[in-house]
C-alpha cells in the first residue's frame, strides 16, 4: 500500500515505516516556515524518511538541489536511485483526459516506475494487462478532475505556485481559447501571489473564496492582490458553493470553462457538495 508523507519527512510519523522502496516527485518552495528557505533544504527533510540501502524512484524534472541531495544520500546510505526518464514518460501516457495532464502523466509514469522497483525486490515482473487496466479506471479526485462536462469544470488541488503553473500550462492546452472562469480559495500560509500570477493570465473573470477552516486567507485579501497585479474582473464570495455556482452561471453565458483550485480543503467541500448528477468521470473530460 502507498503512503504519502504528510509534512517533509524527517519528523514525520510515516517515517518509522522504513519503507524499501520510496518516491521523490519533485520538490518546490512549500512549508518553508518549517522545512527551510531552499529547495535543497526541502529536499533534505523529504529524503530523510528514505531508509539505508532502499531504493529512491526520482521523478522527470526533479530540481537539480534536490537531485544533488538525493545522490549525496546515495552515497552516504547505499540507497539505488532509479530515476525516471522523459521517454518513460511517453510510454506510460494514457488516452483519458487526466493523466494527458503532463504533470499526470509525470506522475503515472514515476507510480509505474516504484511498483516495478518493488515487484523486482520480491522476485516478480509488472503484469502490463494489470497495468493498463488499472491505469484505465485510474482517477484522482481534485486532480485535473473534470466535474461537470457543461460548462467544462476542472478542479485540481494546486496549491502553491509551481503546482499552479504546472496547472496553467494543462489548462491552457485543455480548454483552447475559451474565456476562463477562475474559483480560488488559498490558506494563509501558501504564496498566494505566486499562484495568481500564474493563473490569472488565463482567467477572464475570478470568484475569490475560502477554504474550510481557521488558516483560510480572507477572500478579500486575495481580491487586493489580484488588483495590485492588474487584474479587476473578480468578486469575493465567502462560501465555496456560492462561488462556484456563479462561476457556472456566468461560464454559462460566456462559453467559457471553470476552474476551482487553491487549496485541497476547497475541492474536498465543494466535492462533498456537488449533486451526484452534476459529477462526470475523469474519461469523460474530452466531450467538450
Amino acid at each position: 500500500m502507498p503512503i504519502e508523507a504528510g509534512l517533509g519527512g524527517r519528523y514525520d510519523a510515516t517515517n518509522v515505516l522504513q519503507a524499501p522502496v520510496c518516491v521523490l516527485t519533485n520538490v518546490a518552495l512549500e512549508h518553508t516556515r518549517w522545512l527551510g528557505p531552499t529547495i535543497g533544504d526541502i529536499a533534505t527533510e523529504k529524503l530523510a524518511v528514505v531508509p539505508e540501502r532502499a531504493t529512491l524512484v526520482l521523478g522527470p524534472g526533479i530540481a537539480a538541489q534536490a537531485l544533488a541531495r538525493a545522490r549525496a544520500l546515495a552515497a552516504e546510505a547505499g540507497v539505488r536511485i532509479v530515476a525516471v526518464r522523459s521517454g518513460d514518460v511517453e510510454g506510460s501516457s494514457a488516452s483519458q483526459a487526466q493523466w494527458s495532464a503532463p504533470f499526470q502523466a509525470r506522475n503515472l509514469a514515476t507510480a509505474r516506475a516504484a511498483a516495478e522497483c518493488f515487484l523486482a525486490a520480491a522476485g516478480r515482473s509488472l503484469d502490463e494487462g494489470a497495468w493498463q487496466r488499472a491505469r484505465a479506471r485510474a482517477a484522482v479526485a481534485g486532480r485535473f478532475q473534470c466535474v461537470r462536462t457543461q460548462p467544462l469544470t476542472i478542479f485540481d488541488g494546486a496549491h502553491n505556485p509551481a503546482a499552479a503553473q504546472a496547472l496553467a500550462e494543462a489548462l491552457a492546452a485543455r480548454i483552447g481559447g475559451r474565456p476562463l472562469a477562475l474559483v480560488l480559495g488559498v490558506l494563509e500560509d501558501k504564496d498566494a501571489v505566486g499562484m495568481l500570477r500564474a493563473l490569472l493570465p488565463l482567467s477572464a473573470r475570478a470568484w475569490f473564496t475560502a477554504p474550510p477552516g481557521p488558516r483560510a486567507l480572507p477572500p478579500a485579501t486575495l481580491a487586493s492582490l489580484a488588483r495590485q497585479l492588474g487584474f479587476l474582473q473578480s468578486e469575493c464570495q465567502p462560501r465555496a458553493e456560492q462561488a462556484l455556482r456563479c462561476a457556472w452561471e456566468w461560464a454559462a453565458a460566456n462559453d467559457a470553462a471553470v476552474l476551482a483550485t487553491g487549496s485541497i480543503y476547497l475541492l474536498g467541500e465543494l466535492i462533498g457538495a456537488l449533486p451526484d448528477a452534476w459529477r462526470c468521470d475523469a474519461r469523460q473530460a474530452g466531450e467538450r
